[in-house]
């Protein structure tokens, strides 16, 4: 009977731990009164009606028998319970955490950082009669059940910031979704027809353009170009050709630093001639397209090599150039 009662004795103060349920004390709980606490979970409420629910009955009663009542629920569904991870989103704060351990289980943390500390823990079956054990286990009727909140005028209970999110941030990219850009631009430019070639020689392409980003792959611009060309004859003679065009440029980005474009412009050219006892001009049709790629060196300056294709028609002919060429990009 002795080493019964002696054998009894031993194994009831090895579950002692398990059956005593830890409790937060006093100084904590007036600390909680005085802080801003959020609220978060590891499934979408949606999913776990039932999760949600004793959440919120859990947190409701908090507030009326403790006086604890400075909560933010999130609604973000955060990816693993891991003390490092939450700390890298709530560098400094209080959290309760609700997570679902087994099919009949729920565990509840109150955890504190940047200690990364669990203050409490308690689990309980997943019943109505589960937020009564929680509430009773979380503070005995002694460390202030319907107190009132500690309050000072020189300390003030500070608003939250918006939710943490705990993905890593995806950086800025260099090409920005609104603003001015100015393009400027040189090339080497070339009649594509065999005939075209043998009377006008190659020459400069001048162009420029000044838009308005819409978004990130869109802009919208009002673009110049001009081209001085010497004609193959014997007869002096000096021209040079200019348009005005309106524009559309589609912009891809592949990296932080390069992207893909195309641009598109149809507006108004003008090419003049003028030689020894003759002066005249001609007006035209212009359209040009260009593609090429832009690399960034920062988000206000970058560099565009590019291929370019415009046509010059008229009533009479049309004629295409041929103009690979480098272009320079500013944003603002």
């Amino acid at each position: 009977m002795k080493l019964k009662f002696i054998f009894f004795v031993f194994v009831s103060f090895l579950y002692l731990p398990i059956l005593q349920a830890t409790t937060v004390d006093a100084d904590t709980l007036k600390v909680l009164k005085t802080k801003s606490v959020y609220a978060i979970q590891y499934v979408s409420p949606s999913d776990d009606v039932k999760l949600e629910n004793i959440k919120n009955d859990f947190l409701n009663k908090l507030k009326s028998e403790h006086a604890i009542g400075n909560f933010q629920s999130l609604s973000y569904v955060y990816l693993s319970d891991d003390l490092t991870y939450l700390k890298s989103g709530f560098a400094d704060g209080w959290v309760f955490d609700f997570k679902k351990v087994s099919s009949d289980n729920l565990r509840v943390r109150l955890l504190k950082f940047p200690e990364s500390d669990v203050v409490w823990e308690e689990s309980c079956p997943d019943a109505s009669s589960c937020v009564n054990l929680l509430v009773e286990n979380f503070a005995s009727q002694s460390e202030g059940k319907n107190s009132t909140p500690v309050s000072s005028e020189a300390e003030h209970i500070p608003t939250l910031p918006p939710p943490p999110t705990l993905e890593t941030p995806i950086p800025d990219s260099l090409f920005p979704d609104r603003g001015v850009y100015i393009d400027g631009g040189i090339g080497y430019a070339m009649l594509l027809k065999k005939e075209d070639r043998s009377v006008v020689k190659d020459s400069a392409w001048l162009n420029g353009r000044i838009g308005y980003q819409m978004s990130q792959k869109i802009g919208l611009h009002f673009e110049v170009g001009y081209s001085p060309l010497s004609v193959k004859t014997s007869v002096p003679i000096s021209a040079y050709y200019f348009y005005l065009a309106p524009g559309i440029k589609c912009t891809i980005p592949l990296q932080d630093h390069l992207a893909i474009f195309v641009d598109g412009s149809l507006g108004y050219g003008r090419l003049n001639v003028r030689t020894t006892g003759y002066s005249g001009s001609g007006s035209c049709v212009h359209f040009g397209m260009e593609i090429g790629m832009t690399y960034k060196f920062n988000k206000w300056i970058g560099i565009s090599p590019y291929l370019g294709l415009p046509s010059i028609m008229d009533a009479h002919a049309s004629s295409i150039w041929f103009i690979p060429g480098i272009m320079g990009s500013f944003n603002f």
